[in-house]
Formats: C-alpha cells, sequence, structure tokens
C-alpha cells in the first residue's frame, strides 16, 4: 500500500496549523490598527492576504495529491485482483466497481468477445450501489461500442457526445 498519504494528511495538518496562526495574526493586526498594540509588531495586511492565498493553494494541491494517490491505489488493488483470483466473474465484477469508482459512472459494462465468433457479450454490468445489472437492464449504445471498437481506445467521455445513451 502506498504511504505517501499519510505524508499528505500530515502536511493537511500542518497546514490547517498554519491557518490558525495566521488567523492569530490577523487578530494582532487589527488590534495594532486600532492602536491596540505598538507599531513595531504590525504585520502589512498584504503578507496576511498573500499567506492565506498560498495556504489555500498549498491545502488544494495536497488534496489533489491524495485523490491521485487513492486512484492509484485503486488501480494497485485492481492489479493485484486481477493475479489473484482464478474466478473470472468475481474479477471483472471488482474491475468494473473499480472503474466505476475512479471515472464516478453510474454504471458500466463490461464486454468480451465470444471464443467461437466475434459477437461481444456483456460479461459483467454493474451499477454505482456495486450492484450486479442484468442484460436486460443494460442500456448502452451500440454505436459507442463500435466507435471503441474501431478506433481502439476507451474513454469515459465516449459516452457523452451519443445522446441515445441514458
Amino acid at each position: 500500500m502506498i504511504r505517501l498519504d499519510k505524508s499528505v494528511t500530515n502536511l493537511l495538518a500542518s497546514i490547517g496549523r498554519l491557518r490558525t496562526n495566521v488567523d492569530q495574526l490577523e487578530v494582532s493586526l487589527y488590534k495594532a490598527l486600532r492602536g491596540e498594540a505598538p507599531p513595531e509588531t504590525t504585520v502589512p495586511a498584504q503578507v496576511i492576504t498573500a499567506v492565506h492565498e498560498d495556504l489555500q493553494l498549498a491545502t488544494s494541491s495536497a488534496q489533489n495529491v491524495t485523490q491521485r494517490l487513492s486512484h492509484m491505489q485503486d488501480l494497485i488493488n485492481m492489479s493485484a485482483l486481477l493475479t489473484s483470483s482464478l474466478e473470472l466473474d468475481h474479477v471483472l465484477a471488482e474491475v468494473i466497481d473499480a472503474v466505476i469508482k475512479l471515472t464516478g459512472a453510474e454504471r458500466s459494462y463490461l464486454m468480451l468477445r465470444e471464443p467461437d465468433s466475434d459477437e461481444l457479450t456483456i460479461r459483467a454490468a454493474r451499477n454505482w450501489d456495486r450492484e450486479t445489472l442484468s442484460t436486460e437492464d443494460a442500456v448502452f449504445s451500440k454505436g459507442i461500442v463500435n466507435a471503441v471498437i474501431e478506433q481502439k481506445t476507451v474513454g469515459a467521455d465516449h459516452q457523452r457526445p451519443d445522446r441515445r445513451t441514458l
């Protein structure tokens, strides 16, 4: 398992502490501006604003890294699953669940070619709730499937331009 996520969590905690310190500096600045503190202890408001902006950027970056690490861990787990189980249907269901999680899709279908023909059949169909869908519930555009086959690429965006899908 990737342990960088702990480092990022620590970074986020440090940023939280820095944010608290900046808030305290703002109070000090406010007091100084009102004449309640000696002038040599004041901090320019622009500095406080810049620190806040930097902290916001660092927080956003750390959250992005955390999300990327989570996705990488999901891919590692899927890779381990592919090599650890001999039960094809179980592996396919887990792969579909991982695809749904990584892409944020509502549902996903995995189609395989039949060994004795070029016909594609749905081997796994799952939804966001990790429920198996029946082949009757599987609604998709054959045009999208054909486009993927012809282009030899796969992507979640293939479904967006085709309004025939639900």
